[in-house]
């Protein structure tokens, strides 16, 4: 009998161990964005209390995925942290300091074990660790923190929650899951953007408000200054620009996943048409009335009897006729401040971001010139193209400018041929800036046309472009490619000289008649001086 009692503790000694000790693999990733490759994974063992038992195991993501691989001798639950530089989706870059995201995970004794760390089951570890105290089992307790998060934010009333937050992949395909783990993403950025004020998006700032609402999530609610905050962050979303940053930086990091769409499942107006489906996510019209048949509603539509599909602009022509204009916004928030090193971002909200469609502050003040009424501080898509060959639509042409003042960035992008026009004047334009009309560029004036004791900042002509390789747009004449500051891919003819009121050498060049004489003269770009034909 004593050897039987002796065989049974063995044999239940033996198969508990091998409960306790049956090698896993856990594979999954960091996402806010993804984590970049380096980032630090921590594992730390739990007992069955979830409380650290003092083991620790480190290892780092192998990918800009955020992904890793770990090693689990244990069927014991675990503290998952991952601590790393990240992807803000909102910005289209990289963070400015690393960001500290954690998971509770407790594994199942299967062999290899998908688990990933996100926003969902960061914001849910504190009302997790709560409801176990209070007695619940582990997959109860994450079940009912992850519904009570998902309630107090109240983002969507569409997307149903079945799965558990370790399951949700940001790069795991366009599934209502994954959707709303980018939804959830992106609004609490912006919440906590919002919440600052600090359009840089400060990963420190993110980081307190990550830690703020996890606290407060402890009783399963959140408190009304943080509800607030995720409403507004949700209501100044900006899903096309959001949804081609992802898609951007998928194919920078050799992805293929798909992006989630996370508009068709949000209702923002609150008209029942989820926003994918709403020709105005942002105004409420249930009956969705769309007089010219176009992608914005009558609710939303500047331009009810023109279809557009996206804006639309009001003008009026000198005889007093009302004219309308397709375009499509961006909304340059971050073009405001020098310092902002997201300059440029909103490039991402037009919908040709990622075939060459660029977003240009510097467009709208020539539409208003041509006698269009333009919103304060927004920039218009346009598309690149090339000036040499004018590939533009029909009704656009291509003109070089430094379209995104104050950052200097240059770019020749097809614009309504309506403001295609020519100065008046050969000389005085703007170096970088003035539309000289189609097949001119303003250049910079050669220094043997300007006065040695010239104070003017810059002297400018508008002249033909040419090409460089193939200069026989020249007349014979050279294609200069040291006429600008910067190199827009052409170069420009020598300009006309020796005629009246164009530039000539001060040891005279001009035709019989004229004098060159030294002139000075204040213009619309500033005080200038320069020899001239008189």
């Amino acid at each position: 009998m004593r050897f039987f009692f002796v065989f049974l503790f063995i044999l239940s000694t033996s198969c508990e161990n091998d409960k306790a000790i049956k090698p896993a693999k856990l594979t999954g990733a960091i996402q806010k964005g993804p984590f970049i490759t380096g980032s630090s994974v921590r594992m730390i063992i739990l007992d069955e209390s979830f409380n650290p038992t003092g083991e620790i195991f480190f290892t780092q993501t192998t990918s800009n995925s955020g992904n890793f691989v770990l090693a689990l001798d244990y069927l014991a639950p675990v503290m998952l942290e991952g601590y790393g530089y990240y992807f803000n989706e909102n910005t289209g870059k990289l963070s400015h300091s690393p960001l500290t995201l954690r998971a509770l995970f407790k594994p199942d004794g299967s062999e290899i074990q998908q688990v990933y760390i996100n926003l969902i089951t960061h914001l849910t570890v504190e009302r997790v660790k709560e409801l176990l105290k209070s007695g619940s089992e582990f997959d109860d307790a994450r079940q009912t923190a992850e519904s009570e998060l998902i309630s107090a934010y109240n983002i969507s009333n569409i997307y149903t929650h079945s799965s558990p937050g370790t399951s949700l992949n940001l790069e795991g395909g366009d599934s209502d899951e994954n959707a709303f783990l980018l939804l959830l993403s992106a609004v609490t950025i912006e919440a906590a953007r919002v919440r600052t004020n600090d359009s840089s998006y400060s990963s420190g700032d993110f980081q307190e408000f990550l830690n703020i609402l996890s606290d407060d999530l402890r009783d399963g609610t959140l408190e009304d200054q943080n509800v607030a905050y995720i409403q507004s962050g949700l209501m100044t979303l900006k899903p096309q620009l959001i949804k081609n940053q992802v898609a951007e930086r998928f194919q920078k990091i050799n992805s293929s996943a798909q992006v989630p769409d996370f508009e068709r499942i949000i209702d923002r107006d609150g008209d029942g048409i989820v926003d994918s489906l709403d020709n105005c996510p942002l105004t409420p019209n249930p009956l969705q009335e769309n007089a010219d048949g176009d992608g914005r509603g009558d609710a939303c539509d500047n331009c009810p009897d023109t279809a557009c599909p996206y804006d639309c602009i009001i003008g009026t022509d000198e005889d007093g006729t009302t004219k309308n204009l397709c375009v499509q916004f961006c909304y340059g928030d971050n073009f405001l401040e020098e310092g902002v090193p997201l300059a440029g971002f909103s490039n991402a909200e037009c919908g040709g971001y990622l075939t060459g469609e660029l977003c240009s502050v510097e467009y709208p003040p020539y539409l208003s010139d041509s006698g269009y009424e333009i919103p304060i501080g927004v920039g218009i898509c346009a598309q690149e193209c090339d000036f040499l060959s004018n590939d533009c639509p029909e009704n656009e042409s291509c003109l070089s400018s430094m379209w995104s003042s104050p950052y200097r960035d240059p770019a020749t992008i097809c614009v309504a041929e309506e403001i295609n026009y020519e100065r008046d004047e050969q000389r005085n334009c703007i170096p970088d800036s003035s539309l000289c009309g189609m097949g001119k560029h303003c250049g910079l004036l050669p220094v043997k046309y300007r006065p040695d004791e010239s104070l003017s900042e810059f002297i400018a002509s508008c002249v033909p472009i040419c090409d460089p390789s193939n200069p026989v747009e020249c007349s014979g004449g050279t294609c200069h490619t040291d006429s600008l500051s910067y190199d827009p891919g052409f170069g420009l003819c020598d300009m006309n000289t020796g005629d009246f009121q164009q530039p000539c050498n001060p040891d005279g060049s001009c035709v019989p008649g004229r004098t060159c004489t030294y002139t000075e003269e204040d213009t619309f770009i500033g005080h200038i001086e320069v020899y001239l034909c008189l």
